[in-house]
């Protein structure tokens, strides 16, 4: 599984819960810039990957967030992040169990978060690293001045 179907599996993945209305695979930035989100949501973001003898590890940062609802004191921050901590520790056990595709790192922190942006979000956001077997083949490696 390479970075493009990993991306695809995860925004997949998020798009079969029922209890999120919009999943955005994209940067931070990108995010950001979009209007007319329908919450609550999931973004995925890749941050980074390494190599090691049999491994590729990509990280990616999900957050998961709901809209504030200012008409009551609270503004169910508490609901929100219970809510979406609920789709976190959902998304953590199904990839502990289902170890077909990879082997979740299982060491997550769940952080809770409140903005007071224009949409005024609320939820969790979370590190997961992600191990995808490779196997070592030198002989599919390019080199100039050769064909096949």
């Amino acid at each position: 599984m390479n970075l493009n179907q990993l991306k695809k599996y995860l925004k997949g993945w998020f798009n079969e819960s029922p209890f999120l209305n919009t999943v955005v695979v994209s940067s931070k930035n990108d995010f950001n810039d979009l209007r007319n989100v329908n919450y609550p949501v999931a973004h995925i973001e890749y941050v980074s990957s390494s190599t090691n003898p049999n491994f590729k590890n990509y990280v990616f940062n999900i957050t998961i967030a709901d809209i504030q609802n200012n008409k009551i004191k609270s503004k169910n921050v508490e609901d929100i992040h219970n809510d979406t901590s609920l789709i976190a520790q959902d998304f953590i056990d199904f990839h502990s169990e289902n170890i077909e595709l990879f082997e979740l790192d299982e060491n997550i922190q769940i952080n809770q978060f409140e903005e007071e942006n224009p949409d005024r979000i609320a939820g969790v956001t979370f590190a997961v690293r992600i191990p995808i077997f490779r196997e070592k083949n030198i002989c599919i490696i390019p080199k100039k001045g050769e064909s096949n």
